[in-house]
């Protein structure tokens, strides 16, 4: 069995009605060789203190940033990243709870997969979703939010992330593969999609079909966990037009920082995909089916090719 530091990177705002149930999660993991890195985005609330009253009970938290501003948890989690050091990191929301064996499924799985010898690699699991009172609404994330999983190719994770940071760990090869560019946050629209197609072109991603943390869903989140209805979808009609306009921003960012390490059949999928909107109607339908850039249920798709033609 695997007992390497973990590296745990947990990025704050505002969360004092959460964080402290969250913080006892972590301590209370079934493996224990883990340091909790936290960086917080100048919280106005009691987050600190709580932070600071941890930190002082056990040595393996680490506040390594107070009082600088981020303005975003993309950039706050991308400042982390480059503070880890260990084998392998896994990230965490403020607001959140661990299951007690989270690490330790998690561990098992990325050995299991060649995490230590296959290359970039990330893991990432299912979630139950709760109500800000800890109450269910669903089983699974992916039940709940009719995503497949298991669709986690590069074709897919360009017009879609199933990954959500919260419930993934990433390999050394990967965190490294990523720093290896001064990451542009204003180009990539979350860090944790950003990372999965990073891992998509140049690695192997590690589904756990089980979830392993309790994913909170209240007014203040900053994503969340909402069920897909195609009508509203189609209702929001700017937002749909921006979302998928900043995905290919995000692959056209990607590609031109990273297509050094990519594969030619990578390069291609996201050059192609990073172009789409300088096309003409019929060619981004076209590339849309060749290169099987699709969501992940028929709905999904119908607005998918509505909006990308219409952007």
């Amino acid at each position: 069995m695997y007992n390497g530091l973990v590296e745990i990177l947990l990025a704050t705002y505002n969360g004092q009605d959460y964080i402290e149930k969250q913080i006892q999660s972590i301590i209370h993991q079934t493996y224990t060789n883990w340091n909790l890195l936290v960086s917080d985005d100048c919280s106005n609330d009691k987050t600190l203190d709580i932070l600071y009253k941890y930190a002082k009970e056990d040595s393996r938290i680490k506040i390594i940033s107070k009082g600088k501003r981020f303005g975003s948890a993309a950039k706050n989690f991308i400042f982390l990243l480059k503070n880890a050091q260990s084998e392998f990191v896994a990230f965490c929301d403020q607001d959140d709870y661990w299951h007690p064996d989270k690490l330790e499924v998690f561990l098992h799985n990325v050995i299991d997969a060649g995490g230590r010898e296959n290359g970039p690699m990330l893991i990432y699991s299912d979630l139950r979703v709760v109500d800000q009172h800890g109450v269910l609404i669903s089983e699974s994330y992916y039940d709940m939010m009719k995503l497949n999983p298991y669709r986690n190719s590069l074709s897919n994770l360009l017009v879609q992330n199933i990954v959500t940071g919260c419930a993934s760990m990433i390999n050394r090869d990967l965190y490294r593969l990523i720093l290896k560019h001064t990451i542009d946050c204003d180009k990539i629209v979350m860090h944790d999609w950003f990372i999965a197609v990073i891992c998509a072109a140049c690695g192997s991603l590690v589904y756990i079909d089980s979830p392993t943390i309790d994913y909170c869903q209240h007014i203040t989140n900053v994503v969340g966990a909402k069920k897909f209805n195609l009508l509203k979808w189609i209702k929001k009609n700017d937002d749909n037009k921006v979302s998928i306009r900043n995905s290919v921003i995000q692959a056209s960012y990607i590609y031109d920082n990273y297509k050094l390490y990519l594969s030619d059949e990578s390069k291609k999928v996201l050059k192609n995909y990073a172009s789409i909107l300088s096309y003409s109607l019929i060619k981004r339908l076209f590339i849309l089916i060749h290169y099987d850039l699709w969501k992940s249920n028929v709905l999904r798709r119908i607005g998918q090719i509505i909006y990308t033609l219409k952007v």
